[in-house]
């Protein structure tokens, strides 16, 4: 298997993953309780049910997410969502923003040339 074959086998391990915390089941007790493991579960759950995408891909890329900040669906706070989204959106500006002036120079290189 090559070496994108065994990321893609990772990243479905880590989905599927993310997957089973999110829908491991809550005591009454815990519920009861308020258990940092529910709000965390249930803060995922919602998230993805609310992006209207397919909830496979959204999972992936958010498990990728939470693995890049250190972070697990099980024990998630709103505060370390909001920082999670926080840091992708800014290293995903930044990729784009890259992406568009390399093609802005090719093309001006391109026009000179």
């Amino acid at each position: 298997m090559d070496v994108s074959g065994k990321a893609s086998n990772m990243e479905a391990n880590q989905a599927q993953q993310l997957q089973n915390e999110v829908q491991q089941e809550v005591q009454p007790d815990e519920l009861a309780a308020g258990s940092v493991a529910h709000s965390g579960n249930e803060l995922v759950r919602t998230l993805l049910s609310s992006t209207g995408l397919p909830e496979s891909l959204v999972g992936e890329e958010f498990g990728t997410i939470l693995e890049s900040t250190g972070h697990s669906a099980s024990t998630l706070t709103l505060e370390q969502l909001r920082a999670a989204m926080l840091a992708y959106l800014e290293t995903t500006f930044a990729s784009d923003a890259s992406e568009d002036c390399e093609e802005a120079a090719a093309a001006e290189a391109a026009g000179q040339a």
